[in-house]
Formats: structure tokens, C-alpha cells, sequence
């Protein structure tokens, strides 16, 4: 009786940590799929009437993309144009996120505000991506 209940108790535990892997290989691969071999960062979004929901920003060459950190959608959350995007100044804060050099700012495009909480460094990056026209988009040479 004994041996049959080690035995369940060992198939139980098996089956756990087979469990375990198996979602962390899925937010492994998520990830990887997100991201696509564009830039991503780390960051807070922030709608009107909604909390703050920890997720990431991927910067493509037309659009930005944000995803819930946690879920399993493979398709963006929220989605700006890159050409109708308007990045707010920054504003220095140590919530939601609790990053030591984290700013907030107000992206207004297409759809209602929303408020994104960023390192500093990812800021600057967005903001050059936004004023910088993306590839091929007007260009003339002389």
C-alpha cells in the first residue's frame, strides 16, 4: 500500500515540475516570438480608467506594439502608428514600476491617451525612433 502511494505522490510531483517547464518554455518562447529581432523594452502602460499593467513595448518600423508581460495573446495589446504617434515630455517618478531612473510619458496617437512607464535610457530610445523617419520613408538622394 505504501509503494502505490509513494509511486502517485512521485507521478504527482512528476507531473508538477513537467508543468512548471513547460510554462516556462512557453514565456521563453513568447518572448521570443514578441520580439521578432526588434527592439523591445521593459515598461508600464497606463489607460484611462484601467491600473498599470507591466508588459513590453516592441518598436517596429512603422508601428509600436505593446503586450501584457503575462498572458498568452501573441498579437499586441495596444497599438500606435508610428507616423500619428506623440510622445509627452517625460516626468520623473519611482511608480509603478520602481525602477531608480524610471519616467512617465503620455503617448497620444490614433485612440485614447495612454501613460507608459520606461527607464530613461528606453525613453530617449523611443523618442529618437518617433522624430527619426523610418526606413525608406522619404528619402532623396542628390
Amino acid at each position: 500500500m505504501t509503494g502505490d502511494v509513494l509511486e502517485l505522490i512521485g507521478a504527482v510531483l512528476l507531473a508538477v515540475v513537467c508543468g512548471a517547464l513547460l510554462c516556462l518554455f512557453y514565456v521563453w518562447a513568447r518572448q521570443r516570438l514578441i520580439s521578432a529581432n526588434k527592439p523591445m523594452m521593459l515598461c508600464a502602460l497606463h489607460e484611462p480608467g484601467s491600473p498599470w499593467r507591466l508588459g513590453f513595448a516592441r518598436m517596429g518600423p512603422t508601428t509600436l506594439d505593446w503586450y501584457a508581460a503575462v498572458g498568452v495573446r501573441l498579437k499586441p495589446n495596444r497599438h500606435w502608428s508610428r507616423a500619428g504617434l506623440v510622445v509627452g515630455l517625460p516626468t520623473d517618478v519611482s511608480e509603478p514600476a520602481g525602477s531608480p531612473d524610471q519616467v512617465i510619458i503620455t503617448l497620444e496617437g490614433a485612440g485614447e491617451p495612454a501613460d507608459l512607464a520606461l527607464a530613461r535610457g528606453d525613453y530617449f530610445a523611443m523618442r529618437s525612433w518617433v522624430e527619426s523617419p523610418p526606413p525608406g520613408y522619404n528619402v532623396n538622394f542628390a
